[in-house]
């Protein structure tokens, strides 16, 4: 191909230089296109936030920043965002590669809504990019408090949870999120995440519901405080 003459003024040389600039390219894309999701590491991240009502504050934009970070990894699933319907969408928008799924924050009182202490719960579960393209059923277990996320692809399933237990409220909760999953279970490997506010009187109805939906305790198994 090379011996034969080329068009538009080109030289042999403009086409070789041509040809290495594509191939690196290709190289180049490869090495950046994630593997595919049966072959890359579960990495999820689950955070409680503390309250990120004002997305614009100082406090909210490092926490941005850093669930960006994490992004990169894997799904992250956040706990007490205190979002609204609306703040979850614009947050949404503005990493549009990404995909975010939220059940906002219970209204705790009218007249103290606006300055974050008015309000309850809101948990989200952010999908990366690499994800998007993916099959995904989003569940709201329990509004305000539990959400969950079942990805597929490529013949593989698993579910993330992103739970908040709120404080005086947790085995009512629990008892939902019980009975939904005894009518729905959960398809393919369940990781879930979450601020569970564990009490002394609340850990036989934790072990319960562990031992009922097969989950384990990853941080009590590593010797570390569960709540």
């Amino acid at each position: 191909i090379l011996d034969c003459p080329l068009q538009m003024g080109w030289t042999v040389e403009d086409l070789n230089t041509g040809l290495d600039n594509w191939a690196a390219l290709i190289v180049r894309s490869r090495e950046m296109r994630q593997p595919a999701l049966q072959t890359k590491g579960r990495v999820q991240t689950s955070w409680n936030v503390g309250r990120m009502a004002d997305t614009s504050s100082p406090p909210s934009q490092q926490k941005l920043y850093l669930i960006a970070k994490h992004l990169e990894n894997g799904p992250v699933l956040l706990q007490e965002t205190a979002w609204t319907e609306l703040t979850a969408e614009l947050q949404a928008l503005s990493k549009g590669t990404t995909m975010l799924k939220h059940t906002p924050a219970m209204v705790t009182d009218p007249d103290r809504e606006n300055d974050m202490t008015g309000r309850s719960g809101g948990v989200a579960i952010w999908i990366p990019t690499y994800l998007t393209g993916c099959e995904t059923e989003t569940t709201v277990i329990v509004e305000h408090f539990i959400i969950q996320v079942t990805i597929r692809s490529r013949g593989t399933t698993y579910t993330l949870v992103s739970v908040y237990l709120r404080p005086g409220f947790q085995k009512e909760i629990i008892r939902k999120w019980d009975d939904y999953w005894a009518r729905h279970p959960p398809p393919g490997e369940i990781y879930v995440g979450g601020d569970f506010n564990t009490t002394s009187d609340l850990q036989d109805t934790m072990n319960i519901f562990r031992t009922k939906h097969l989950l384990i305790d990853v941080l009590q198994d590593q010797g570390q405080l569960s709540n």
